[in-house]
């Protein structure tokens, strides 16, 4: 797990360097699914050409199970090898936790987000490291693979 955290991190930084332009959506907001921990509802919307505010409500599979609410400011870079249409992101976020002791902590999102050319639907793969900050310190890692359409 950490080498995958560690790949994410190292693609989204060098992402930074990458020339952005405006790449053609069908839409400024996406509805779709995210699975891994947390499992559940994923959304997007999209701010500006490469900037875009995203939202989960899901469940969260691990120990006995639980609420899993967060939102993240993201920042995205065009990453096209091959002429295929990917977008790195990174970005800045919070997460609440609704469990016996609800815990609220920071979000730190990378990942890739592929739009698949002639359709509505983009796939996204993100790792989002966490560190815990009520009720007590401790870190995380959320992740997970998923499926938007643009509306």
């Amino acid at each position: 797990m950490k080498k995958a955290v560690i790949l994410v991190f190292a693609l989204a930084v060098s992402g930074i360097a990458l020339k952005t332009h405006e790449q053609e959506r069908p839409g400024n907001m996406e509805l779709g699914i995210i699975i891994g921990d947390p499992t559940g509802l994923s959304g997007k919307c999209w701010t500006g050409a490469d900037t875009a505010f995203d939202f989960g409500l899901a469940w969260s599979l691990r120990g006995t199970g639980s609420m899993h609410i967060h939102s993240d400011y993201l920042l995205h870079r065009d990453w096209n090898p091959d002429e295929l249409q990917f977008r790195l992101y990174y970005g800045l976020g919070a997460r609440l936790l609704l469990t016996e002791t609800p815990k609220i902590a920071l979000r730190i999102p990378g990942g890739v987000q592929y739009l698949i050319e002639g359709t509505r639907f983009g796939l996204f793969f993100e790792l989002a490291p966490l560190m815990n900050i009520i009720p007590e310190i401790g870190f995380e890692v959320n992740g997970g693979l998923g499926v938007r359409y643009f509306i």
